[in-house]
């Protein structure tokens, strides 16, 4: 039978544990089917699967992370040589976000902070016109992707192939030959994640700013006078990338706008599983 293991990338939020039973749920509702294996290892923790497991697996998938692809941690430094040995075996490999860029990285592409700033919500990607790696998918011209990042692919190799892109990011999919794919937003995300993952952001971001006003001078004052007078402070998101006011709209959004998810789902499991 068909096995597959997930290299998770980041640590599972209090909110995706309970509804689906963290990431690995949330990546086995996109990409799963029966009869098939499915195994998940922490790589952000260490936990990665020897010479002798990779073997036994016929695809991989990379998630999204807080960390930067162009970080130097161990656990990336690790990822990296597992990748090239997955690499030269040709497995498949499918990369999400984080997972996409490292993946560019892998085959000494160039991953830095995006240009034009971070994305988040839901985006419109143009699939490109002459690729021909889609077979006979008759995948549209356009997709809806849920996007939650604020570094990007600036250069690939000249054997890879730009899938799509978009008016915020130049490479929103690639492939390398027929067994390496990355997507830059995240197929496997619902509205509620990204919801939860906004509020998430701000009630943080919200505290820090009251600690810093706490430790400054009059900081208390200064705290007492906005509540007094309830003005909104303007807040920044994780690395300054964007504006709590654009969080809020991008928020306000979801109940309108969504992702293509089942035209994801069958993109991905054709690529993964050798369809296309």
């Amino acid at each position: 039978m068909p096995r597959f293991a997930v290299l998770q990338c980041s640590d599972d939020t209090d909110y995706v544990n309970k509804k689906y039973g963290g990431y690995f749920g949330v990546f086995l509702r996109l990409l799963a089917d029966d009869g098939e294996f499915w195994d998940v290892f922490h790589v952000v923790d260490g936990d990665f699967p020897n010479d002798e497991q990779i073997g036994v697996y016929d695809g991989f998938v990379i998630t999204g992370s807080r960390k930067d692809a162009f970080g130097n941690d161990d656990w990336i430094r690790q990822l990296l040589t597992l990748l090239n040995k997955v690499h030269l075996m040709k497995k498949k490999i499918l990369g999400i976000c984080f997972g996409h860029q490292i993946l560019a990285r892998v085959l000494g592409g160039r991953v830095a902070r995006a240009v034009s700033g971070g994305d988040l919500g839901v985006r419109i990607i143009n699939v490109s016109s002459s690729t021909h790696f889609f077979g006979n998918l008759k995948t549209p011209t356009t997709l809806s992707v849920i996007k939650c990042h604020q570094d990007e692919v600036h250069e690939l190799p000249s054997d890879a192939e730009v899938l799509a892109s978009s008016d915020k990011t130049r490479v929103e999919m690639f492939r390398y030959q027929d067994h390496i794919m990355g997507v830059q937003g995240h197929p496997e995300y619902t509205n509620d994640i990204l919801m939860n993952l906004i509020d998430r952001f701000l009630q943080h971001r919200l505290m820090e700013v009251i600690q810093l006003l706490i430790a400054s001078p009059n900081g208390v004052d200064i705290l007492s006078r906005y509540a007094k007078k309830n003005v909104l402070m303007i807040l920044f998101c994780v690395d300054e990338y964007v504006q709590e006011s654009h969080a809020m709209e991008v928020r306000s959004k979801l109940a309108i706008e969504q992702p293509d998810t089942e035209l994801w789902k069958k993109l991905c499991t054709s690529f993964l599983k050798g369809r296309l």
